[in-house]
């Protein structure tokens, strides 16, 4: 890959936009010697693939509110810095503890648990380094995304989702659902509000924000169902919910219930999009997207 993907209007919008962000997470300069070690481990869990889905939805969003390109670039690139920390730290011996992470082993199977521990912290403080010192964002797009960002990767979302995973068993639904609305839900809000803060149209930010909460809610639903069904299109270790016995949608609801309960916030969130943006077609269709993945 040597050049960055032209974006098209078209069909394969999707499948250009992922090559965009792949293109800009591995040309990514973190001010180091690209054969230095710890360049080649930070670079190594942005460069292991990945749906890119917080992206992509960043860039849709964005595009509908006629964002520059170039600005959505760095919100979609901070989001995908924010998401490979948090699961560099997720896959810790300390945390959920899995050895591979999109069919290749985990960094701290890769380099160790400690260079683990720093990459995640280096990755999340990168996002905001990435935001900061980009010449294409305002000022105050600089101020308003990075404190969304913040908020979404802080103790009181992200982290505080993964402390209540580890510490807190869940003991019905409401708290299952406070849970993954912390660490799965907060980073989808911002992948769908920050793009507003681009626009003249940051009122609809509330919005938004409350639509990406519902988008990775259903979208953890269907991790339950696929660890439950043990997809070997994971790329992760399969089964392990039950293994551990660990609380889950499909532990709660059921298998059936839980597919339903995902078909219906799928289809709330198309009905709200629809009301946000009536004349898109490429968000609906991504969002479809989603909910037919098998891994």
């Amino acid at each position: 890959m040597t050049k960055k993907p032209e974006l098209l209007l078209d069909a394969n919008i999707y499948s250009t936009l992922k090559k965009r962000i792949d293109f800009i997470l591995f040309e990514y300069d973190f001010s180091l010697p690209l054969n230095h070690p710890w360049t080649q481990q930070l670079k190594y869990p942005l460069s292991i693939g990945g749906k890119r889905i917080r992206a992509i939805l960043a860039y849709l969003v964005g595009l509908e509110l006629k964002c520059p390109l170039l600005c959505l670039d760095k919100i979609a690139t901070a989001l995908e810095l924010i998401h490979a920390y948090s699961l560099v730290h997720d896959d810790l011996p300390s945390m959920d503890d899995d050895c591979f992470r999109r069919g290749v082993p985990s960094a701290h199977k890769k380099f160790g648990e400690a260079s683990a521990i720093l990459i995640g912290d280096a990755l999340l403080a990168e996002s905001f380094v990435c935001i900061n010192t980009s010449n294409q964002l305002s000022i105050t797009s600089k101020t308003e995304i990075t404190k969304e960002l913040a908020l979404a990767a802080s103790g009181r979302s992200l982290v505080l989702g993964q402390w209540l995973d580890i510490y807190k068993i869940a003991e019905n639904l409401s708290e299952l659902e406070q849970l993954h609305s912390c660490k799965t839900g907060a980073l989808f809000g911002s992948s769908l509000c920050c793009p507003a803060y681009l626009s003249n149209q940051k009122n609809i930010a509330p919005s938004l924000k409350k639509l990406g909460l519902k988008i990775g809610l259903a979208f953890q639903i269907q991790d339950d169902i696929l660890d439950y069904s043990s997809s070997p299109l994971l790329g992760k270790t399969a089964g392990k919910d039950q293994a551990q016995d660990k609380k889950t949608f499909v532990s709660f609801l059921g298998l059936e219930k839980s597919k339903q309960l995902a078909e219906k916030l799928y289809e709330e969130v198309l009905l709200s999009f629809q009301e946000l943006f009536p004349n898109s077609k490429n968000i609906p269709q991504f969002i479809h997207q989603i909910k037919s993945r098998l891994y």
